[in-house]
Protein backbone atom coordinates (compact mmCIF):
# COMPACT_ATOMS: atom_id res chain seq x y z
CA UNK A 1 0.00 0.00 0.00
CA UNK A 2 2.86 2.14 0.41
CA UNK A 3 4.29 1.68 -2.61
CA UNK A 4 1.14 2.72 -4.12
CA UNK A 5 0.79 5.79 -2.00
CA UNK A 6 4.17 7.05 -3.05
CA UNK A 7 3.57 6.86 -6.80
CA UNK A 8 0.45 8.54 -6.64
CA UNK A 9 2.21 11.25 -4.49
CA UNK A 10 5.08 11.78 -6.60
CA UNK A 11 2.38 11.80 -9.59
CA UNK A 12 0.49 14.03 -7.89
CA UNK A 13 3.90 16.06 -7.41
CA UNK A 14 4.74 16.25 -11.03
CA UNK A 15 1.49 16.90 -12.07
CA UNK A 16 1.43 20.49 -10.35
CA UNK A 17 4.62 21.54 -11.37
CA UNK A 18 3.41 20.82 -14.47
CA UNK A 19 0.13 23.36 -13.89
CA UNK A 20 2.65 25.64 -12.31
CA UNK A 21 5.43 25.97 -15.08
CA UNK A 22 2.43 26.44 -17.34
CA UNK A 23 1.25 29.52 -15.39
CA UNK A 24 4.30 30.94 -14.80
CA UNK A 25 5.03 31.02 -18.15
CA UNK A 26 2.46 33.33 -18.59
CA UNK A 27 3.29 36.89 -19.24
CA UNK A 28 1.54 39.92 -18.28
CA UNK A 29 -0.30 38.00 -15.11
CA UNK A 30 -2.75 39.89 -13.89
CA UNK A 31 -4.45 39.25 -10.02
CA UNK A 32 -6.48 36.01 -10.95
CA UNK A 33 -3.35 34.12 -12.24
CA UNK A 34 -1.34 34.84 -9.25
CA UNK A 35 -4.48 33.42 -6.90
CA UNK A 36 -4.44 30.26 -9.29
CA UNK A 37 -0.54 30.01 -8.93
CA UNK A 38 -1.35 30.09 -5.26
CA UNK A 39 -3.79 27.65 -5.00
CA UNK A 40 -1.58 25.21 -6.90
CA UNK A 41 1.22 26.01 -4.67
CA UNK A 42 -0.86 25.26 -1.84
CA UNK A 43 -1.59 22.19 -3.32
CA UNK A 44 1.99 21.04 -4.38
CA UNK A 45 2.94 21.88 -0.67
CA UNK A 46 0.17 19.49 0.40
CA UNK A 47 1.17 16.92 -1.80
CA UNK A 48 5.11 17.52 -0.39
CA UNK A 49 3.76 16.74 3.61
CA UNK A 50 1.43 13.57 2.35
CA UNK A 51 5.37 12.28 1.33
CA UNK A 52 7.52 13.49 3.55
CA UNK A 53 4.69 11.98 6.38
CA UNK A 54 4.50 8.86 4.51
CA UNK A 55 8.95 8.84 4.30
CA UNK A 56 8.73 9.84 7.75
CA UNK A 57 10.87 12.91 6.73
CA UNK A 58 10.44 15.22 9.92
CA UNK A 59 11.71 18.58 8.88
CA UNK A 60 9.90 18.68 5.49
CA UNK A 61 6.40 17.54 7.11
CA UNK A 62 6.55 20.49 10.34
CA UNK A 63 8.11 22.64 7.33
CA UNK A 64 4.85 21.71 5.28
CA UNK A 65 2.07 21.25 8.00
CA UNK A 66 0.91 24.46 8.41
CA UNK A 67 -0.58 24.42 4.63
CA UNK A 68 -1.80 20.85 4.91
CA UNK A 69 -3.95 22.01 8.10
CA UNK A 70 -5.43 25.02 6.47
CA UNK A 71 -6.01 23.92 2.61
CA UNK A 72 -9.33 23.01 3.59
CA UNK A 73 -10.70 26.36 4.76
CA UNK A 74 -8.77 28.64 2.62
CA UNK A 75 -9.19 26.65 -0.99
CA UNK A 76 -13.09 27.81 -1.10
CA UNK A 77 -12.37 31.72 -0.65
CA UNK A 78 -9.29 31.20 -3.18
CA UNK A 79 -11.49 30.14 -5.84
CA UNK A 80 -14.35 32.50 -4.77
CA UNK A 81 -11.70 35.08 -5.98
CA UNK A 82 -10.73 33.33 -8.69
CA UNK A 83 -13.69 33.36 -10.46
CA UNK A 84 -14.61 36.84 -9.61
CA UNK A 85 -11.18 37.95 -11.42
CA UNK A 86 -12.09 35.87 -14.49
CA UNK A 87 -15.29 37.41 -15.09
CA UNK A 88 -14.05 40.69 -14.06
CA UNK A 89 -15.76 41.47 -11.42
CA UNK A 90 -12.44 42.61 -9.04
CA UNK A 91 -9.43 42.87 -10.92
CA UNK A 92 -7.80 43.54 -7.84
CA UNK A 93 -9.00 40.22 -6.55
CA UNK A 94 -7.78 40.21 -2.95
CA UNK A 95 -7.64 43.72 -2.20
CA UNK A 96 -11.83 43.64 -2.77
CA UNK A 97 -12.00 40.06 -1.24
CA UNK A 98 -10.48 40.74 2.08
CA UNK A 99 -13.55 39.68 4.31
CA UNK A 100 -13.83 36.22 2.59
CA UNK A 101 -10.72 35.54 4.43
CA UNK A 102 -11.72 36.73 7.90
CA UNK A 103 -12.18 33.09 8.93
CA UNK A 104 -9.60 31.23 7.30
CA UNK A 105 -6.97 33.57 8.77
CA UNK A 106 -8.79 33.37 12.44
CA UNK A 107 -8.21 29.84 11.65
CA UNK A 108 -4.63 29.75 10.41
CA UNK A 109 -3.65 31.73 13.75
CA UNK A 110 -5.69 30.34 16.09
CA UNK A 111 -5.30 26.67 14.88
CA UNK A 112 -3.14 25.39 12.80
CA UNK A 113 -0.43 27.43 13.11
CA UNK A 114 -0.82 27.18 16.93
CA UNK A 115 -1.12 23.55 16.39
CA UNK A 116 2.12 23.04 14.20
CA UNK A 117 4.05 24.68 17.09
CA UNK A 118 2.56 22.22 19.64
CA UNK A 119 3.78 19.30 17.32
CA UNK A 120 7.47 20.87 17.37
CA UNK A 121 7.71 22.07 20.75
CA UNK A 122 5.81 20.37 23.22
CA UNK A 123 6.04 24.01 25.45
CA UNK A 124 4.14 25.50 22.69
CA UNK A 125 1.08 22.70 22.86
CA UNK A 126 -2.44 23.60 22.85
CA UNK A 127 -4.63 20.70 23.82
CA UNK A 128 -8.20 23.14 22.19
CA UNK A 129 -6.20 22.91 18.81
CA UNK A 130 -6.86 18.97 19.00
CA UNK A 131 -10.70 19.28 20.29
CA UNK A 132 -11.18 21.91 17.06
CA UNK A 133 -9.76 19.37 15.17
CA UNK A 134 -11.98 16.44 16.23
CA UNK A 135 -14.69 18.87 14.80
CA UNK A 136 -12.52 19.51 10.91
CA UNK A 137 -15.75 18.95 8.70
CA UNK A 138 -17.46 22.15 9.99
CA UNK A 139 -14.32 24.22 8.65
CA UNK A 140 -14.56 21.71 5.66
CA UNK A 141 -18.21 23.00 4.90
CA UNK A 142 -17.33 26.11 5.19
CA UNK A 143 -15.05 26.04 2.00
CA UNK A 144 -17.17 23.66 0.15
CA UNK A 145 -20.42 26.52 0.38
CA UNK A 146 -17.60 28.94 -1.08
CA UNK A 147 -16.85 26.06 -3.72
CA UNK A 148 -20.33 25.42 -5.21
CA UNK A 149 -21.07 29.71 -4.97
CA UNK A 150 -17.93 29.89 -7.56
CA UNK A 151 -19.56 27.13 -9.92
CA UNK A 152 -23.14 28.86 -9.31
CA UNK A 153 -21.35 32.11 -10.60
CA UNK A 154 -19.12 30.62 -13.72
CA UNK A 155 -22.12 28.97 -14.80
CA UNK A 156 -24.17 32.13 -14.53
CA UNK A 157 -21.32 33.81 -16.13
CA UNK A 158 -20.89 31.43 -19.13
CA UNK A 159 -24.47 32.31 -20.57
CA UNK A 160 -23.37 36.49 -20.04
CA UNK A 161 -20.89 35.85 -22.60
CA UNK A 162 -23.00 35.24 -25.58
CA UNK A 163 -24.73 38.26 -25.17
CA UNK A 164 -20.96 40.05 -26.37
CA UNK A 165 -19.68 36.59 -28.73
CA UNK A 166 -20.35 34.73 -31.60
CA UNK A 167 -18.21 31.60 -30.92
CA UNK A 168 -17.85 30.41 -27.73
CA UNK A 169 -15.89 27.21 -27.25
CA UNK A 170 -16.93 25.07 -23.94
CA UNK A 171 -13.66 24.16 -23.47
CA UNK A 172 -12.49 27.29 -22.89
CA UNK A 173 -14.26 27.55 -19.58
CA UNK A 174 -14.47 23.83 -18.96
CA UNK A 175 -10.92 23.77 -17.25
CA UNK A 176 -12.05 26.24 -14.42
CA UNK A 177 -15.75 24.30 -14.42
CA UNK A 178 -13.48 21.08 -13.99
CA UNK A 179 -11.15 22.46 -11.18
CA UNK A 180 -14.02 23.56 -9.44
CA UNK A 181 -16.36 20.37 -9.78
CA UNK A 182 -13.59 18.41 -8.83
CA UNK A 183 -12.63 20.40 -5.91
CA UNK A 184 -16.18 19.85 -4.81
CA UNK A 185 -15.90 16.36 -5.00
CA UNK A 186 -12.73 16.14 -2.78
CA UNK A 187 -14.05 18.12 -0.22
CA UNK A 188 -17.22 16.28 0.25
CA UNK A 189 -14.93 13.06 0.47
CA UNK A 190 -12.93 14.83 3.24
CA UNK A 191 -16.17 16.17 5.27
CA UNK A 192 -17.68 12.57 4.95
CA UNK A 193 -14.45 11.12 5.89
CA UNK A 194 -14.06 14.11 9.10
CA UNK A 195 -17.72 13.46 10.00
CA UNK A 196 -17.29 9.16 10.32
CA UNK A 197 -14.17 10.30 12.32
CA UNK A 198 -15.66 12.18 14.89
CA UNK A 199 -17.98 9.79 15.53
CA UNK A 200 -15.03 7.33 15.92
CA UNK A 201 -15.90 5.08 12.83
CA UNK A 202 -13.58 3.84 10.98
CA UNK A 203 -13.37 3.54 7.63
CA UNK A 204 -9.02 3.42 7.10
CA UNK A 205 -8.75 6.59 5.81
CA UNK A 206 -5.43 6.71 7.86
CA UNK A 207 -4.39 10.42 8.15
CA UNK A 208 -6.55 11.78 5.43
CA UNK A 209 -4.94 9.61 2.41
CA UNK A 210 -7.89 8.67 1.07
CA UNK A 211 -8.59 12.50 0.03
CA UNK A 212 -5.12 13.70 -0.91
CA UNK A 213 -5.55 9.65 -3.33
CA UNK A 214 -8.80 11.47 -4.62
CA UNK A 215 -7.07 15.25 -5.10
CA UNK A 216 -3.97 13.33 -6.98
CA UNK A 217 -6.51 12.15 -9.22
CA UNK A 218 -8.33 15.37 -9.97
CA UNK A 219 -5.06 17.32 -10.47
CA UNK A 220 -3.65 14.92 -13.19
CA UNK A 221 -6.67 15.17 -14.74
CA UNK A 222 -6.51 18.92 -14.98
CA UNK A 223 -2.94 18.78 -15.92
CA UNK A 224 -3.57 16.89 -18.71
CA UNK A 225 -6.92 18.91 -20.00
CA UNK A 226 -4.61 22.12 -19.37
CA UNK A 227 -1.91 20.73 -21.65
CA UNK A 228 -4.40 19.10 -24.68
CA UNK A 229 -5.93 22.85 -24.39
CA UNK A 230 -5.37 25.47 -26.99
CA UNK A 231 -6.10 27.99 -24.35
CA UNK A 232 -4.38 26.94 -21.59
CA UNK A 233 -5.79 27.15 -18.38
CA UNK A 234 -7.60 30.48 -18.45
CA UNK A 235 -9.89 32.04 -20.61
CA UNK A 236 -8.14 35.16 -21.09
CA UNK A 237 -11.07 36.24 -23.55
CA UNK A 238 -13.68 36.62 -21.74
CA UNK A 239 -11.55 39.10 -20.10
CA UNK A 240 -11.65 41.03 -23.15
CA UNK A 241 -14.66 42.59 -23.12
CA UNK A 242 -13.82 44.93 -25.50
CA UNK A 243 -15.28 48.42 -23.09
CA UNK A 244 -18.80 46.69 -23.45
CA UNK A 245 -20.88 47.51 -20.40
CA UNK A 246 -24.22 47.27 -21.52
CA UNK A 247 -24.36 43.58 -20.26
CA UNK A 248 -23.05 42.95 -16.85
CA UNK A 249 -22.59 40.35 -14.24
CA UNK A 250 -23.67 41.90 -11.01
CA UNK A 251 -22.29 41.17 -7.33
CA UNK A 252 -25.12 38.85 -6.75
CA UNK A 253 -24.56 37.13 -9.32
CA UNK A 254 -27.78 37.63 -11.40
CA UNK A 255 -27.86 39.62 -15.03
CA UNK A 256 -28.29 43.25 -15.70
CA UNK A 257 -29.25 43.53 -19.18
CA UNK A 258 -29.32 47.53 -18.89
CA UNK A 259 -32.79 48.86 -20.05
CA UNK A 260 -32.54 51.53 -22.59
CA UNK A 261 -35.21 54.07 -23.79
CA UNK A 262 -34.30 54.21 -27.73
CA UNK A 263 -37.12 55.68 -30.39
CA UNK A 264 -39.64 52.62 -31.51
CA UNK A 265 -38.68 53.97 -35.28
CA UNK A 266 -35.13 54.15 -34.53
CA UNK A 267 -34.82 50.86 -33.42
CA UNK A 268 -36.89 49.28 -36.43
CA UNK A 269 -34.30 51.72 -38.89
CA UNK A 270 -31.56 50.03 -37.17
CA UNK A 271 -32.78 46.11 -37.40
CA UNK A 272 -33.63 46.97 -40.75
CA UNK A 273 -30.36 48.03 -41.46
CA UNK A 274 -28.73 45.27 -39.69
CA UNK A 275 -30.58 43.14 -42.00
CA UNK A 276 -29.22 44.62 -45.19
CA UNK A 277 -25.91 44.60 -43.18
CA UNK A 278 -25.96 40.76 -42.62
CA UNK A 279 -27.02 39.75 -46.24
CA UNK A 280 -24.68 42.08 -48.26
CA UNK A 281 -21.86 41.97 -45.94
CA UNK A 282 -22.31 38.16 -44.47
CA UNK A 283 -19.91 39.27 -41.21
CA UNK A 284 -20.86 36.08 -39.56
CA UNK A 285 -18.70 34.76 -41.52
CA UNK A 286 -15.99 36.24 -39.48
CA UNK A 287 -15.24 33.44 -37.08
CA UNK A 288 -14.11 35.86 -34.10
CA UNK A 289 -16.82 38.41 -34.81
CA UNK A 290 -17.75 40.27 -31.61
CA UNK A 291 -20.61 42.55 -30.65
CA UNK A 292 -18.16 45.69 -30.59
CA UNK A 293 -17.57 44.81 -34.10
CA UNK A 294 -20.58 44.35 -35.51
CA UNK A 295 -21.93 47.53 -33.80
CA UNK A 296 -18.66 49.51 -35.08
CA UNK A 297 -19.89 48.00 -38.77
CA UNK A 298 -23.20 49.72 -38.24
CA UNK A 299 -21.71 52.71 -36.72
CA UNK A 300 -23.70 52.45 -33.40
CA UNK A 301 -22.70 51.75 -30.13
CA UNK A 302 -22.39 48.43 -28.72
CA UNK A 303 -24.85 49.29 -25.70
CA UNK A 304 -27.33 50.18 -28.64
CA UNK A 305 -26.97 47.38 -30.39
CA UNK A 306 -27.44 45.01 -27.55
CA UNK A 307 -30.85 46.63 -26.54
CA UNK A 308 -32.07 46.06 -30.26
CA UNK A 309 -30.72 42.12 -30.17
CA UNK A 310 -32.18 41.84 -26.73
CA UNK A 311 -35.23 44.08 -26.16
CA UNK A 312 -36.39 44.52 -29.87
CA UNK A 313 -35.20 41.08 -31.52
CA UNK A 314 -35.76 38.84 -28.14
CA UNK A 315 -32.45 37.42 -28.82
CA UNK A 316 -29.22 36.99 -28.04
CA UNK A 317 -25.55 37.95 -30.19
CA UNK A 318 -24.41 34.12 -30.04
CA UNK A 319 -27.92 32.98 -31.18
CA UNK A 320 -28.72 36.09 -34.13
CA UNK A 321 -25.17 35.41 -35.28
CA UNK A 322 -25.00 31.50 -35.23
CA UNK A 323 -28.43 31.44 -36.85
CA UNK A 324 -26.90 33.18 -40.13
CA UNK A 325 -24.32 30.52 -39.98
CA UNK A 326 -26.53 27.94 -40.06
CA UNK A 327 -28.28 29.02 -43.03
CA UNK A 328 -25.26 29.45 -45.08
CA UNK A 329 -24.17 26.00 -44.36
CA UNK A 330 -28.04 24.81 -45.08
CA UNK A 331 -26.99 26.71 -48.25
CA UNK A 332 -23.44 25.65 -49.45
CA UNK A 333 -24.67 21.69 -48.55
CA UNK A 334 -27.84 22.30 -51.37
CA UNK A 335 -24.80 23.22 -54.31
CA UNK A 336 -23.49 20.33 -55.91
CA UNK A 337 -20.05 20.65 -55.35
CA UNK A 338 -20.09 20.63 -51.69
CA UNK A 339 -19.55 17.35 -52.31
CA UNK A 340 -15.96 18.17 -52.56
CA UNK A 341 -15.65 19.43 -48.85
CA UNK A 342 -16.02 17.54 -45.43
CA UNK A 343 -18.65 18.96 -43.47
CA UNK A 344 -16.02 20.61 -41.20
CA UNK A 345 -14.33 22.36 -43.91
CA UNK A 346 -17.64 23.64 -44.91
CA UNK A 347 -18.31 24.82 -40.97
CA UNK A 348 -15.07 26.55 -40.85
CA UNK A 349 -16.02 28.35 -44.43
CA UNK A 350 -19.08 29.80 -42.53
CA UNK A 351 -18.14 31.15 -39.65
CA UNK A 352 -17.98 28.29 -37.07
CA UNK A 353 -14.51 27.54 -34.65
CA UNK A 354 -15.06 24.25 -33.86
CA UNK A 355 -16.78 20.76 -34.80
CA UNK A 356 -18.55 20.22 -31.42
CA UNK A 357 -20.27 23.83 -31.76
CA UNK A 358 -20.82 23.69 -34.98
CA UNK A 359 -23.23 20.36 -34.27
CA UNK A 360 -24.84 21.48 -31.26
CA UNK A 361 -26.29 24.79 -33.11
CA UNK A 362 -27.08 22.92 -36.49
CA UNK A 363 -28.83 20.36 -34.74
CA UNK A 364 -30.38 22.50 -32.20
CA UNK A 365 -31.60 25.09 -35.36
CA UNK A 366 -32.89 21.74 -37.65
CA UNK A 367 -33.61 19.20 -35.09
CA UNK A 368 -30.52 17.00 -37.07
CA UNK A 369 -27.41 16.78 -37.56
CA UNK A 370 -25.03 18.14 -39.98
CA UNK A 371 -24.30 14.60 -41.53
CA UNK A 372 -27.97 13.41 -41.44
CA UNK A 373 -29.18 16.50 -42.94
CA UNK A 374 -26.68 16.48 -46.18
CA UNK A 375 -28.51 12.61 -46.12
CA UNK A 376 -31.88 13.84 -46.67
CA UNK A 377 -30.81 16.19 -49.41
CA UNK A 378 -28.59 13.56 -51.38
CA UNK A 379 -31.68 11.32 -51.43
CA UNK A 380 -34.00 14.38 -52.75
CA UNK A 381 -31.34 14.82 -55.01
CA UNK A 382 -30.70 18.60 -53.59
Amino acid sequence: MKLVLDFLLITGLLFTSLILILLFRKNNKESHHKVLIGIFVTIFLVFLNYYAYLHRIRLLFYLTKVFADSIDVFIGSLFLVYIKGITGQHRNSLRNNLVHFIFPLIYLFGISIPDTLGSVIEYFEFSYTRTVQDYLFITILYSFGYCFYSLWKLIRFQELVKFNYSNVENKDLAWVKYLLVGSLVVLGIDVLSSILEAFSIDIGNEDGFMTVISAVFLVVYLGYFGVTQSKILLPDFLLQMEGNTSVILSNKGTFDVTKYSYDATDMKLLEAKLKVLMKEKKPYLNEDLTLTILSNQLEMTDKKLSALLNQNMATSFYDYINGFRVEEVKLKMSLQESDKYTLLAIAFDCGFKSKSSFNRIFKKATQLSPSDYRKRLISNGK
